[in-house]
Order: C-alpha cells, then sequence, then structure tokens
C-alpha cells in the first residue's frame, strides 16, 4: 500500500465513525422525538453501547431506545456493510439480541417486548432487503424486525433520511411516523448540529489511531494543561503533560456519546484508545515518555504545526512504518550470511 492509499483509507475510516456518530444522534431522534410536542417523548431514554446480557452473554447493542417499561427498541447501526459477508455477520449480532435481553431501566432489568432494528447504508439497502427476506423466510426473528437504510442528503439542506425497507416498528407512534412520510423519515442535521458537533466518540474504538490523536490534538491539547519548557533544537519548546486515564475521563463528559456514568454504560473513551494515540505521538516524534513515570507523556504541542491533523498524522505514521519495514529488512540482509555459516 502506497502512503497516499494509506492516506485515503484513514480518511475513510474516520469519515465511516463520524458518520456512525451522526446516524447514531439522528436514529434516536427518529425513535424518540414527538412532532406534537416538538420535543422528545417523555418517560423515554435511550442508551448507547448499554452493557445487556441475552443468555448470559454480555451485549453491548449500537442504540437502545427504552419508551417505558413495557416497549423499546434495540438497533445496530452498520454504516459500511456492503456484502453479503457484512449482512450475515451484521444478522448474527442482530440475532444475539433476540433473547429476553436484560438490563433495561427496570426495577428488574427486564422489559415487555421490543422490536430489532439494523440500519445499513443507502446504497446497498436492495441487496441488504433480500438477504434478510431469505432470513425471515428461513428462520424469523421471534422479535419485530425492521430494516432501515441511511442516507445523506446535502443538496438543499444537509438531512438525513431513514428509510423503512423490511418489516414495521412495533411502537405506534413510530410506525405512524413511518407510515405519514411514506416510509421515509428525514433529520434536519442543522436542528442538531449542537449535539452531534460535539461528540467524538461511540463505544467502538477508532478503527485508525489518527483519528484519535487528531481529536486530542484539536480539541484536548488547546486547553490549560500543565506544561514544561525544553530546549530542542536551539530554541525553547512547550510539552504539556498529558496522562492517558486523566485524559480519558476529561473526554467522557463533552465528547461521548450520551449518557456516561451509569452502572450499565461504558466508560468512552477507554483509556487504552488514549494510550495507543499517546504511543504513536512518541513513535512519530511528537511526544515522550517521562524519565521517572513511565504514565506521563509529555506532548510537543504546536497549534501552528501544519502537519499535525488526520492525513499529516497518517502520513507520518506510514512513513515511521515504512522505515521499521526498512529496518527490519536490512536486519535480516545483513544475518543471512552468519545464518549460513551457522548451517552449513
Amino acid at each position: 500500500m502506497s502512503e497516499t492509499q494509506y492516506v485515503k483509507q484513514v480518511q475513510q475510516q474516520a469519515d465511516a465513525y463520524t458518520r456512525t456518530i451522526e446516524a447514531l444522534v439522528c436514529l434516536d431522534s427518529v425513535l424518540r422525538y414527538d412532532d406534537d410536542s416538538q420535543d422528545y417523548r417523555a418517560g423515554s431514554m435511550s442508551f448507547q453501547g448499554r452493557g445487556m446480557t441475552a443468555s448470559g452473554q454480555d451485549v453491548a447493542p449500537d442504540l437502545v431506545v427504552q419508551f417505558d417499561s413495557i416497549g423499546g427498541i434495540v438497533s445496530e447501526m452498520k454504516i459500511t456493510a456492503s456484502s453479503e459477508e457484512d449482512f450475515d455477520s451484521a444478522q448474527q449480532q442482530v440475532r444475539t439480541y433476540d433473547d429476553e435481553l436484560v438490563g433495561w431501566d427496570t426495577s428488574g432489568g427486564a422489559i415487555d417486548s421490543y422490536d430489532l432494528c439494523l440500519v445499513v447504508p443507502y446504497p446497498h439497502a436492495g441487496s441488504a432487503g433480500e438477504f434478510f427476506r431469505r432470513v425471515e423466510e428461513e428462520s424469523a426473528y421471534s422479535h419485530s424486525f425492521v430494516l432501515l437504510s441511511v442516507a445523506r442528503d446535502d443538496l438543499h439542506h444537509s438531512h438525513l433520511a431513514f428509510e423503512n425497507r423490511l418489516g414495521e416498528f412495533s411502537d405506534m407512534l413510530v410506525r405512524a411516523k413511518f407510515e405519514s412520510r411514506q416510509g421515509i423519515v428525514t433529520v434536519p442535521l442543522e436542528k442538531i448540529v449542537g449535539v452531534i458537533g460535539g461528540i467524538k466518540f461511540y463505544d467502538a474504538k477508532p478503527e485508525c489511531v489518527e483519528y484519535t490523536m487528531d481529536v486530542l490534538w484539536s480539541q484536548y491539547f488547546t486547553g490549560d494543561l500543565p506544561s514544561r519548557q525544553v530546549p530542542r533544537r536551539g530554541k525553547q519548546v512547550e510539552q504539556k503533560h498529558v496522562q492517558p486515564s486523566t485524559t480519558a475521563e476529561d473526554l467522557r463528559e463533552p465528547y461521548a456519546l450520551f449518557a456516561q456514568g451509569q452502572v450499565r454504560q461504558p466508560e468512552i473513551p477507554k483509556t487504552a484508545w488514549i494510550k495507543d494515540a499517546l504511543d504513536t505521538y512518541v513513535a512519530i516524534g511528537h511526544a515522550e515518555l517521562d524519565d521517572h513515570d513511565r504514565d506521563v507523556y509529555w506532548v510537543e504541542y504546536n497549534p501552528r504545526a501544519w502537519s499535525c491533523n488526520l492525513a499529516g498524522f497518517a502520513r507520518q505514521v506510514y512513513k515511521e512504518s515504512a522505515k521499521k519495514r526498512r529496518t527490519r529488512y536490512e536486519s535480516l540482509q545483513d544475518q543471512q550470511p552468519r545464518l549460513i555459516e551457522d548451517n552449513p
């Protein structure tokens, strides 16, 4: 893979991550927003990545919507699903929820009934519909199953459109919302941009470390962190004091999707994600570990550094990886004569 291809891959992975966050926020609005009252339905709630159990197995659905103590919807978001292999993986995951899920916000953790919902990208909705029709014919889900497609339209006013492709919701208000709009419910992004704009993480780890690096550089390191001045390249530079656990905790309130701090809610972002990003800063020369406390990183932060963004970090990571590959290759080449001598 060339450097250009790697940068493009990173950009696509980061875009898929942000589009998933966007779609989760909008789906929550589709399912819970009441057009008549112009507000979210009274008594309704939603959870992202909530820890639940089914047949003794731990599960964490992408979105759990609960209307009251008797009804809800469990959803999975597969924003990049495009093949039968992807659809099969999605249906297996959805099937794990097709049981008596425990972990709802009720006194006993159970609920009377709930639907299953899967969201796939619009360009592949036709083939997904065919696949899940076969699934329903061969081994139908015991709970009501709904397949939605999602598409973003930026032609006039940016919005996400959710189209009902298969099945129908049990909740009368949600079902009526789709029926009254010929099966397509749109969410204007301008109405929830304040929510989406501040959210950077959900319960899945970003596929590329450069995404987390970019968030830290553009959102977190700009803050008032402890720092020190050190001589570098003939001048004094500022290094910011960063600890993975503290950083993760600082990011949870403003940048994580939906409620934090509840017993069944995951801690997002995870400390390990932050540590991976900081270790990568070290690898490409933007940070160093403290001499005495190996849980402390000193990040050489410069807000004007033109290469410190998603694409720039991707290029630096690629170059560092290529350098390591060359070093390993040269090391093996140096060892070859000796290996021949040792094994006549």
